[in-house]
């Protein structure tokens, strides 16, 4: 499947380990393909690999600083392959370099970079380092994007209210790689400080209320661009508390079984499975949900209305920037936003740890709390896989498909290994055969009866609800 945009979040959180609830909303909501923010404040004894890896996205790419402060992290959806360009120096520099496959044949490079406040105008070391390293990052990439925070002011470029050595080097930059800067409204009071520079054309740019309390508007950039896109899977949920069960029954009943049997066991199995989901599509009430990566576990609807909130006084401040009442109503929808959120998600590891006290789980609810509660219930994602022909598989479904058709070529004798000879005479060491297979009802009513309903279906599709 492919899109034709390539979603772009980024955004300086100022400190993320407080507000990850509401960033990993933020970047659900958007459906982002990348998200780059810079001042995460991060360190691994603060937040590990595993606690900061979303449901479909890949690990993070992190560049912590030592002390506290600054750092830079790079989410990118799972079905995306891509690795990080280790070969390229980064000079203690925050930048993060990736090169990621958007198709078949088409690679992006994509640099975060965060060029802290507390620099002085006059230094341009970071801008440097980019303008050197660019040419050898993007070897074999079509094209590149540079996104961050830079703290750099350029009247005629940026429309700030001065111009610094760092903003002049900056255009320079752009002018000379051919790249277009594409943000154009303020992300910080009235300086537009977060930008993002590309060779990808003119892509549609929103800006967004900033995460929690940070001061940084978030940006979401989405650029016309060929992408390789996961189908979404639609799964057929059935509500069992709704079904006729008598009269499912009784249709089951009126099937001619023996009509549907045929010499081959697989015409058999399909056309006796297709029956009973027929009866089930009749008397059972279902639903088609998408399956789409979720909020966190503790997110509440409350949580979902004080964002809401907190959205639509940004809103208005946007429209109103001096206005002291709408600056008074976003501060006062911030904080309480940034507290409801803490509140559910302390209610919610009050509630998991009096479960895990008590005793009272069964092992699956058990195990799944356990790794729930400490991030490593996160799903892995196989990167684009290339076949001997050299074609690119994307979708799970090629995937799968290429992997099949690997092992299975692996495990059958092509047409040059057969001898020309027949096979040797197999001695047969019985003169009994099974020809038939008999099973008795109570048998089979004893192996439905221990069957453990909240299972998940087989590949026909029947849940144990209903066998």
């Amino acid at each position: 499947m492919t899109s034709k945009t390539l979603k772009l979040l980024v955004t300086n959180a100022f400190g993320i380990r407080s507000k990850f609830g509401e960033f990993q909303h933020t970047l659900l909501a958007s459906d982002a393909d990348i998200a780059v923010v810079t001042e995460t404040k991060l360190t691994l004894d603060k937040m590990t690999q595993a606690e900061v890896t979303l449901p479909g996205y890949s690990p993070p790419v992190r560049r912590d600083r030592t002390p506290q402060g600054g750092g830079v992290a790079v989410w990118v959806k799972s079905h995306l392959a891509f690795q990080e360009l280790e070969a390229v120096p980064t000079l203690d520099q925050e930048v993060v370099w990736l090169s990621i496959r958007i198709r078949p044949g088409r690679k992006v490079v994509l640099c975060a970079a965060y060029r802290p406040g507390s620099l002085p105008g006059n230094d341009i070391s970071m801008v440097d380092y980019l303008d050197q390293t660019i040419d050898v990052a993007r070897v074999d990439a079509q094209h590149l994007i540079i996104a961050g925070d830079f703290n750099a002011h350029n009247t005629a470029w940026l429309g700030s209210s001065r111009t610094t050595p760092a903003g002049e080097k900056l255009e320079d930059l752009c002018a000379l790689h051919h790249l277009q800067q594409h943000v154009t409204e303020p992300t910080r009071g009235n300086a537009l400080l977060d930008l993002i520079m590309s060779d990808l054309g003119n892509p549609t740019v929103r800006l967004g209320p900033p995460i929690g309390r940070s001061d940084h508007a978030t940006i979401l950039a989405e650029f016309k661009t060929e992408l390789c896109r996961e189908p979404k899977t639609a799964r057929t949920v059935w509500q069992y508390g709704r079904a006729d069960w008598d009269r499912l029954n009784y249709h089951l009943r009126s099937v001619d079984w023996d009509a549907l049997m045929s010499e081959d066991a697989n015409s058999s199995c399909t056309n006796i499975t297709s029956a009973i989901l027929d009866g089930m599509n009749q008397f059972i009430p279902s639903q088609l949900l998408c399956t789409r990566p979720s909020d966190p576990a503790w997110w509440t609807p409350a949580c979902s209305k004080a964002v809401k909130a907190k959205q639509s006084a940004w809103k208005s401040l946007k429209r109103r920037p001096d206005s002291p009442q709408c600056q008074a109503n976003y501060t006062l929808a911030v904080h309480r936003s940034s507290d409801c959120l803490r509140d559910a998600q302390n209610h919610h590891l009050a509630i998991v740890r009096a479960r895990l006290q008590t005793g009272s789980l069964r092992d699956k609810q058990w195990w799944s709390t356990i790794k729930q509660s400490i991030g490593t219930s996160r799903n892995s994602s196989i990167p684009i896989l290339v076949d001997p022909a050299g074609k690119e598989h994307a979708t799970n479904i090629e995937k799968a498909n290429c992997l099949g058709h690997y092992f299975a070529e692996k495990c059958s004798l092509g047409a040059n290994d057969l001898p020309d000879t027949p096979l040797p005479p197999i001695r047969l060491r019985t003169g009994n055969r099974l020809k038939t297979v008999h099973f008795r009802p109570a048998t089979v009513q004893r192996a439905l009866k221990n069957l453990d309903a909240s299972k998940a279906t087989g590949p026909d599709g029947i849940p144990a609800q209903v066998l």
